[in-house]
């Protein structure tokens, strides 16, 4: 719904000028108010949390409708830089059928945050000062692993093996010449941005973040299925059900007009499995295992046929693709997350995450109280391991303490256990907003030693964190 469709000219780098309000959706909650991006947001962001703090916030993203990422106040970002991806050049070559237009595309975006690095605007005209967030989403890898044929900017097929097909060449993800193209000026770019960080002094005070939204399957070419993704939905007969909205590429997403008819539509699903490449039904308690109930929060699918391995659903035009995403497949959703600082000791954590996990973790380096966003509160969701404020707080190259082992004692103190590997002596500190910390007792351990330790003041407190400081 939030993408090139809502802009006033889709095939335009600036969208034509925006976001076209006769495209966007109305609430009927709200007298049929428009519905920006933002607004279909329920939490906050980290820009809300950061910018509320007194710190300058930047971004820059792929399309005009990801002014989303503003927050639900529509003012989180101070310094919003957003092109469409699906513009078209002057030569009315698409972004996404050119790896060499991609390229130039996401050239547009690292100059941006190049000038935000020297405390410039993303236009390089107005000094503004350095952001406390800044990044962009690069498109070139993305593209060069969906494209069969491979566009030069003026249109024509590009030769030899840079004319494609993109992705990868085999089941163990050996990638292909036009990959490995991707794969080298992203890494360029990368390295002009850690350049100028460090032209500017700034590397050493700057958390490098590298991961991915999503996937990319099949990664074995082999395993490519296409299936027209009218299949699904057109099965369903509209005595039977309406199918009001669908979704999807590497699974189709389903929302009915009459939700109590759900079990029959899933019915003729199954009869047709087979032949539509579906692997998995999630609909009814299955799908409640993974999403809220659609009965309670339109927002989820009624159905959502998960396509078998392989399986692509295209359009009669979108059939020059030989990999996307939106299904729930490792290869689809497993990403890594890289997190670089000079001051960091390498080393590789081998703990399940997820993607969710990095705005706690950004809030809590910026010294903030990862608590303040909303969707940590409701989802508890924790910051990335080895980034815990006890643990953040502990200087390189020392190992840094470990707070495990926490239980809530039946009188309401907490109690933990605190482990070291080489230095003797510790403070304990504990805090209410990570900000303002208090010591609640010191110890002395030998190296590689452990005590567990017990805080009696915790039942005051609703959130209590700690950390455990080197004592001089």
């Amino acid at each position: 719904m939030y993408n090139e469709t809502t802009d006033f000219n889709p095939f335009a780098l600036d969208g034509g000028g925006g976001l076209d309000p006769n495209k966007l959706p109305r609430d009927p909650a709200k007298g049929g108010a428009l519905v920006y991006p933002h607004n279909y947001l329920r939490v906050n962001t980290i820009f809300d949390v950061i910018k509320a703090s007194g710190r300058r916030t930047a971004w820059s993203d792929k399309h005009i409708a990801d002014e989303m990422i503003q927050g639900p106040s529509g003012q989180g970002v101070d310094d919003l830089y957003l092109l469409e991806i699906n513009a078209t050049n002057s030569y009315g070559v698409s972004t996404t059928k050119s790896l060499d237009v991609t390229e130039i595309f996401d050239d547009m975006k690292v100059q941006a945050i190049l000038n935000q690095i020297n405390g410039l605007d993303h236009t390089g005209s107005n000094p503004v000062g350095v952001p406390a967030i800044f990044g962009m989403n690069f498109q070139a890898i993305s593209v060069a692993q969906r494209l069969l044929v491979n566009k030069t900017i003026t249109g024509a097929i590009a030769t030899g093996a840079s004319a494609g097909p993109g992705g990868y060449v085999d089941g163990a993800g050996t990638p292909s010449q036009l990959l490995i193209n991707a794969l080298h000026h992203t890494d360029t770019s990368i390295g002009q941005i850690l350049t100028a960080l460090r032209s500017s002094a700034l590397l050493d005070s700057t958390y490098i973040i590298l991961t991915a939204k999503h996937g990319q399957s099949p990664i074995d070419p082999t395993k490519l299925t296409l299936v027209g993704n009218t299949n699904i939905p057109n099965l369903i007969d509209p005595a039977i059900v309406r199918v009001l909205q669908t979704s999807g590429d590497t699974a189709e997403m389903l929302w009915l007009q009459d939700q109590t008819k759900t079990a029959a539509a899933v019915s003729v699903l199954l009869n047709s499995q087979i032949t539509n490449s579906v692997q998995d039904i999630w609909a009814n308690d299955i799908l409640k295992l993974h999403f809220p109930d659609p009965l309670v929060d339109p927002r989820t699918p009624d159905i959502i046929a998960l396509g078998k391995p392989g399986t692509i659903y295209v359009s009669a035009s979108a059939k020059d693709k030989v990999g996307e995403h939106g299904g729930f497949s490792d290869q689809d959703v497993n990403v890594p997350i890289v997190v670089s600082n000079p001051q960091l000791s390498p080393q590789t954590i081998n703990t399940p995450v997820t993607t969710a996990q990095i705005a706690p973790t950004i809030l809590t380096l910026l010294g903030l109280n990862p608590f303040s966003l909303q969707a940590v509160l409701i989802e508890q969701t924790k910051v990335l391991p080895g980034f815990d404020p006890a643990q953040a707080t502990v200087s390189p190259p020392f190992t840094p303490a470990k707070l495990s082992s926490i239980v809530h004692l039946a009188n309401g103190q907490t109690q933990f256990e605190l482990a070291v590997d080489g230095v003797l002596s510790f403070t304990i500190q504990a805090s209410t907003n990570l900000t303002n910390w208090s010591s609640i007792g010191t110890n002395s351990l030998a190296v590689g030693g452990s005590t567990v330790i017990t805080d009696p003041q915790a039942p005051s407190f609703t959130n209590r964190f700690y950390r455990a400081v080197e004592s001089p």
